[in-house]
C-alpha cells in the first residue's frame, strides 16, 4: 500500500489536533436497499481492535485495515481526487 504525497499532507490535516485518531482504510457502503455498494475508503477512526485489525506505518501515518482486507490491499493507493476527496484504488499502477 502507498500514499501519494497529496493524499498524505491532506490526511495530515485531518489528523491535525486529534492526537488519538488514526486513519483507518476500510469498506464502504454507498447507497441503500436493493442498490448498496461497497467500495474503499478512508475515515478517522480511534477504535483499535488487536485481533481484528492491523496497524501499518506507511510514510510516518499510521493507517489502521482489517486484518481480513489487508491481503487485498497490498497493492493499493490512496490519492487526493479534486472532485471525490482522498480514493482508495487497488491494482498495479
Amino acid at each position: 500500500m502507498r500514499i501519494t504525497p497529496e493524499a498524505k499532507e491532506k490526511m495530515i490535516e485531518f489528523l491535525d489536533g486529534c492526537e488519538d485518531n488514526f486513519i483507518r482504510v476500510g469498506r464502504q457502503a454507498c447507497g441503500g436497499g436493493c442498490s448498496v455498494k461497497l467500495s474503499l475508503g478512508v475515515t478517522l477512526d480511534d477504535a483499535f481492535d488487536e485481533k481484528e485489525d492491523m496497524k501499518l506505518d506507511i510514510d510516518g501515518l499510521t493507517i489502521v485495515v482489517d486484518r481480513i482486507l489487508y491481503e487485498s490491499l497490498q497493492d493499493a493507493v490512496i490519492s487526493l481526487d479534486e472532485g471525490k476527496g482522498i480514493v482508495v484504488s487497488c491494482g498495479k499502477k
